[in-house]
C-alpha cells in the first residue's frame, strides 16, 4: 500500500516537523520493536533520539550523561515576545521584559532547558483577525512558562490547554525563537 506522506515535510505553526514514537528493545545488537517484535529499520541517515534509564550506561560513559552545566544566555532588561496562536482568528504577540538574567541548565547531552526567570508581561499585540474587547493590563510572571500560562487564561479563557513549549513560541526582537539560545 502507498502511503501519502506529504505531511512528513509540512511544518506546524512553530516550525516543526512531525514525530513517532518507537519503543523498542535493544536485543544482541539490534533494537526490537516491542509491538510488533521485529526489526527496528528506518531510512539510511535517519537521525533518532533515544531515551533510556541511566542504569543502562555502561560506567565509563556515565559522566557524559550526568554532568551539569548552567550558562547565562540573556541579560536582565531583555525584551522578548510569545505568540499565542488563536484558532481561526490570528495570534496574540505579548511583549516581555526580563527583570532576572535568563540562565538554562544542560544536564548531560540533553537539550538545556530555561531556569525559572521573573519577568514582567508589559503589552499585548493583536495580530490577524482578533475582536478581544478586553483591556490589557501588565503583570509579574515568574517563569517564561507562566507569563503564557497567566496569559493564555486571561486572554484565552475558552482554550482547553493553557501549556506551550517556550523554545518554540518565546521569540528574541530579531524573531529567532529562544531554542537558538539551547545548547
Amino acid at each position: 500500500m502507498v502511503q501519502n506522506r506529504k505531511k512528513d515535510a509540512a511544518e506546524n505553526y512553530f516550525g516543526s516537523l512531525p514525530t513517532v514514537h518507537i519503543y523498542a528493545e535493544f536485543k544482541n545488537g539490534r533494537f526490537i520493536d516491542l509491538e510488533t517484535e521485529s526489526e527496528v529499520t528506518l531510512k539510511n541517515g535517519a537521525i533518532v533520539r533515544m531515551i533510556t534509564l541511566s542504569a543502562n550506561v555502561p560506567d565509563e560513559e556515565y559522566t557524559r550523561y550526568t554532568d551539569v552545566q548552567r550558562k547565562k544566555v540573556l541579560p536582565e532588561g531583555t525584551t522578548l515576545f510569545i505568540r499565542m496562536p488563536i484558532v481561526n482568528e490570528g495570534e496574540f504577540q505579548f511583549v516581555i521584559k526580563l527583570k532576572e538574567t535568563l540562565i538554562m541548565k544542560k544536564a548531560g547531552n540533553k537539550e538545556a532547558v530555561a531556569e525559572p526567570c521573573r519577568c514582567d508581561v508589559i503589552d499585548r499585540i493583536e495580530n490577524g483577525f482578533i475582536k478581544n474587547l478586553v483591556k490589557f493590563e501588565p503583570f509579574e510572571a515568574g517563569s517564561l512558562n507562566q507569563a503564557f500560562f497567566q496569559a493564555s487564561v486571561r486572554y484565552r479563557p475558552k482554550n482547553k490547554s493553557h501549556a506551550t513549549n517556550i523554545y518554540q513560541s518565546c521569540f528574541l526582537e530579531d524573531g529567532r525563537s529562544i531554542s537558538c539560545l539551547r545548547f
